[in-house]
């Protein structure tokens, strides 16, 4: 009888909620915490701290999410400018130039290197003020032939304009967001390869 009691008792206790208190600092949302505690043992008292190890590859912030966001999105944009600029480097080589700065751009948004996302941004901005001079030339200085399309001409060449402006634009949040990122920060971005991102287009 004693002993049926005892088994009672020992049941009652295994199964009973107990709140534990862990002394493990400030444990940042995402981490595994580990409880090293047998497992047929009796709880503790609930007054009785327990010693827990938080560990995580990084920090995960609003910071994180909007800069791996971003660099989804600047990986997009720069894929499909670089598929025109291979279209037209096949009819003029210079087009390469922008071709490998495209690539530049895809790969510093894939590894989340600053330097290369630099590179793009400034390669966009350079784009921008060589397009606008040239319209400019061929607009007020160069002679032109008295059948040419003017209307057709400055539509596209404004159109083309936008759009880089639109990626210099994409490119800027992309870099100035991982420039805010502290190490943690930055360090988190890894573990979000497996996120579904959410592309920003503005």
């Amino acid at each position: 009888m004693m002993n049926e009691e005892n088994s009672q008792s020992n049941t009652n206790r295994s199964t009973t909620p107990v709140a534990y208190k862990i002394n493990s600092g400030d444990i940042e949302q995402g981490t595994v915490v580990h409880v090293a505690r047998p497992v047929n043992a009796p709880p503790p008292p609930p007054n009785t701290p327990i010693t827990a190890t938080a560990t995580a590859a990084g920090r995960v912030t609003n910071r994180t999410i909007l800069a791996y966001d971003l660099a989804k999105s600047v990986k997009l944009f720069s894929v499909i400018d670089g598929f025109f600029c291979f279209m037209y480097a096949l009819y003029n080589v210079w087009y390469f130039i922008p071709l490998i700065m495209n690539i530049i751009g895809y790969y510093g948004a894939k590894k989340y290197n600053k330097r290369m996302v630099l590179s793009y941004l400034i390669y966009s901005i350079l784009n921008i003020i060589s397009k606008s001079i040239t319209w400019v030339l061929i607009t007020f200085y160069l002679p032109t032939s008295d059948n040419f399309d003017w209307s057709g001409y400055t539509f596209f060449f404004m159109v083309g304009i936008l759009i880089e402006l639109y990626i210099c634009h994409m490119v800027y949040k992309l870099y100035y967001a991982l420039k805010t990122l502290n190490e943690e920060e930055f360090a988190g971005l890894n573990g979000l390869k497996y996120r579904v991102a959410r592309i920003i287009y503005w």
